[in-house]
């Protein structure tokens, strides 16, 4: 009997130990990502509390001043099965291109009546705050798919103009607008 009283007075519901703590930041380490990332991860994938709320509970677990729940360890180590490409925090960088001002001038012409006025706006938001652009690679997806697959529009044309010379120089080639080097 008494042993489980000190068993009981050392084992605080709700506390965590140094060494849960120590295991939740190597899997943190080894997966490259901080309390921020995950937090990120677990709101991506459902977590439907508000983002400072879940970094808070992820910092007191690194710390050791709550438990590493069941869950957030069966979480981690699925996590950490997964291929390095697919883990959070692990997203390739943003394609940065940085345009002259004859470039965004061309941009900035007024949009059509066509179906690109919402990537338009998005790239005119993005403009209003720098002359770089960055792009995930979804998003350099979607603006080739623009520059190429939606006929010789005047939107269309407006984005070759603006961002080929850029796009060659990424991929190291050289650019070609309408049979004439660029």
């Amino acid at each position: 009997m008494e042993q489980d009283a000190v068993t009981l007075e050392t084992a605080t519901p709700g506390r965590g130990t140094p060494e849960s703590a120590a295991w939740f930041r190597e899997q943190l380490e080894a997966l490259g990502v901080g309390n921020s990332a995950l937090a990120r991860a677990m709101i991506e994938n459902g977590d439907d509390r508000r983002f400072d709320t879940i970094v808070r509970g992820l910092r007191r677990m690194a710390t050791g001043e709550a438990r590493v729940s069941g869950e957030m360890r069966a979480s981690l180590t699925m996590m950490r099965s997964k291929p390095a490409g697919s883990r959070p925090g692990r997203a390739p960088k943003p394609f940065e291109f940085t345009l002259t001002p004859q470039e965004i001038a061309v941009l900035q012409a007024p949009a059509g009546d066509g179906g690109q006025q919402g990537y338009h706006k998005r790239l005119m938001e993005q403009l209003a705050e720098s002359p770089t652009i960055r792009l995930s690679d979804e998003e350099l997806g979607e603006l080739i798919r623009c520059m190429s697959r939606y006929g010789s529009g005047g939107f269309q044309g407006r984005l070759q103009k603006a961002f080929l010379r850029l796009i060659a120089r990424q991929i190291g080639a050289a650019p070609v607008l309408h049979g004439i080097p660029a």
